[in-house]
């Protein structure tokens, strides 16, 4: 049996100056025609790379939690970058800002430099993964409910 291909039409004017799959959008454009799997699975990669990127950021937000008593200890930073294929990259990188100068508590004039984690903003990362983590499963739920549909539909 040979397999059906869907397509999805769409109005260009909404999309002018973007390119999607092998259709260019330019002002002469008026619709364009897609390959509905092509779109599908590239959805499927676009949560999936979210959900990626939430985890790396709640591993390096763990991380600096759990060294933020650690004396010297410099917080690792994270980006988030659009791939040129789709998605999200996490970059990471050192924060190299001092630490509060803490006394040893042997002599009044010897300090130590302690961590540069800053708890509060650790947390709000921590809050910041687990929504793109959530909001990330839930378009992959959407897309799953859609191309079950359009399976049902091609039967």
């Amino acid at each position: 049996m040979k397999q059906k291909k869907h397509f999805i039409i769409f109005n260009a004017e909404s999309y002018s100056g973007k390119f999607l799959g092998n259709c260019p959008m330019t002002a002469h454009t008026r619709s364009c025609s897609l390959d509905m799997e092509a779109v599908m699975f590239t959805g499927f990669a676009t949560a999936l790379s979210g959900i990626q990127a939430g985890s790396r950021m709640l591993g390096v937000s763990a991380h600096n939690i759990a060294n933020a008593q650690t004396d010297g200890f410099k917080r690792t930073k994270f980006a988030l970058e659009e791939s040129s294929a789709g998605g999200v990259i996490v970059s990471l990188s050192q924060d190299n800002r001092p630490g509060p100068h803490l006394p040893t508590g042997d002599d009044p004039f010897t300090f130590r430099e302690g961590s540069n984690v800053e708890l509060e903003e650790e947390l709000i990362h921590t809050l910041e993964a687990t929504h793109i983590i959530e909001a990330n499963f839930a378009s992959l739920r959407t897309q799953d409910k859609v191309l079950g549909s359009l399976l049902d539909i091609s039967k």
